[in-house]
């Protein structure tokens, strides 16, 4: 069986295939082709020996879908917009809500601004709930420069903030808080 659905408000056609039993293909292409048809491929999934290929497939495209607004977020605050960062990230993690990677994604964007006290309660919520998190808070610092990696702002912020988290601290853990 083969479908084209046509998909509103964003001029892109959506082609679905469904192979053998528990085989499901899913393809997103620009509503205009070009003369690079790999770069109008927008999404293209395969979903092979699945006893539910459509449930994985939703479930697939709407994390896909929740990604875009991290991108969407991530662009904002690189463009110093907070206002549509924070709209972004919002909807990314509506439509994927226990997905904590969007939400420890958004608090580095927003710390790695200077909006320190918004990404505070978001880096302890994602803490919280999935702890090895915190283990690529450090990483993130240094080279890679997307968080600071400077001890006296750690323990100033770790004084107004991490020992009030609710949560057990490590050595470790008690600096990513305070980044």
């Amino acid at each position: 069986m083969l479908r084209v659905l046509y998909l509103d408000g964003a001029g892109l056609n959506s082609l679905e295939y469904e192979g053998d039993e528990g085989d499901t293909v899913y393809m997103i292409v620009r509503g205009t082709a070009s003369d690079r048809p790999w770069a109008d491929r927008i999404l293209d999934l395969r979903i092979d020996d699945s006893p539910h290929p459509i449930e994985e497939l939703r479930r697939l495209v709407t994390a896909w879908r929740a990604y875009r607004w991290v991108d969407r977020g991530d662009s904002a605050v690189t463009a110093g917009n907070l206002e549509a960062a924070r709209l972004a990230y919002a909807e990314g993690a509506r439509l994927a809500p226990d997905n904590m990677e969007i939400v420890f994604w958004e608090a580095v964007g927003l710390f790695s601004v200077g909006q320190e006290d918004a990404a505070l309660p978001l880096f302890r919520q994602v803490f919280q709930r999935e702890r090895q998190w915190v283990q690529l808070v450090p990483r993130l610092a240094g080279p890679v420069g997307l968080l600071p990696n400077d001890p006296a702002k750690r323990l100033n912020r770790l004084g107004r903030d991490g020992s009030r988290a609710g949560t057990r601290h490590s050595p470790s853990t008690a600096n990513i808080k305070a980044r």
